[in-house]
């Protein structure tokens, strides 16, 4: 086998390596992409949520929904809650649609 062939076979071998490295890239490119999208969307929709809800806090917080008390009081089954086998039932929760 001569020089020529060899540096041909070479380039040959550089080139095609080259192919399959710039393919790979590209596919993990897109796939990081990917994730980046399915991320951003989710952190958005947390954020939107967070914002709704403290909204809503707020907007009842001044409705004086409360009799213009605390919004938490504390009263013996309050304090006692911990040692109770039964939780004490709450209004607070996921209020999303």
């Amino acid at each position: 086998m001569s020089e020529e062939q060899v540096a041909a076979r070479l380039v040959a071998d550089i080139e095609t390596h080259l192919a399959w490295f710039h393919f790979s890239a590209l596919t993990i490119g897109c796939i990081l992409m990917l994730t980046a999208v399915f991320l951003s969307a989710r952190a958005y929709a947390a954020l939107s949520e967070a914002r709704l809800l403290y909204y809503r806090g707020r907007v009842h917080e001044t409705d004086g929904a409360h009799g213009g008390g605390a919004r938490r009081q504390s009263t013996p089954a309050n304090i006692n809650a911990a040692a109770n086998r039964r939780k004490i039932p709450t209004r607070r929760g996921r209020t999303l649609p």
